[in-house]
């Protein structure tokens, strides 16, 4: 089989980027969440919400993201019959696809970050 013809390196490729991500994000939301808890009684509240929300909604989040590869390698199959330059179209509709779900993973992240400095604001 030709260089490069083969799904594995770009799965890994995606799944490393992905646990990245996980890696960053959850501490960082984590200190967020302690933050505000120790403002006041009504962002310890709010932190309690994010932290329930995070319980309850991580698991499908995490298991919708995970089969993104999956789908991602019916896109690689498709791809190589089309174009020659289908490695650098896969490259940068994987970036595109990472950019999108680093957005969804920091949704809460944004939140927590107003909610802080609505709360240093109005101090």
């Amino acid at each position: 089989m030709p260089p490069g013809t083969d799904f594995a390196p770009y799965r890994q490729r995606y799944l490393s980027r992905q646990q990245m991500m996980e890696a960053g994000i959850g501490p960082m939301r984590a200190r967020l969440r302690a933050r505000l808890a120790a403002a006041s009684p009504e962002a310890a509240r709010l932190a309690a919400v994010d932290a329930l929300m995070e319980q309850v909604l991580g698991p499908r989040e995490q298991r919708l993201l995970s089969a993104v590869p999956a789908l991602l390698q019916k896109h690689f199959e498709r791809l190589k019959g089309q174009s020659e330059d289908w490695p650098q179209a896969l490259g940068r509709e994987m970036q595109e696809l990472l950019l999108a779900e680093l957005d969804i993973r920091f949704q809460p992240i944004e939140g927590l970050l107003e909610a802080l400095r609505m709360r240093n604001h109005l101090s």
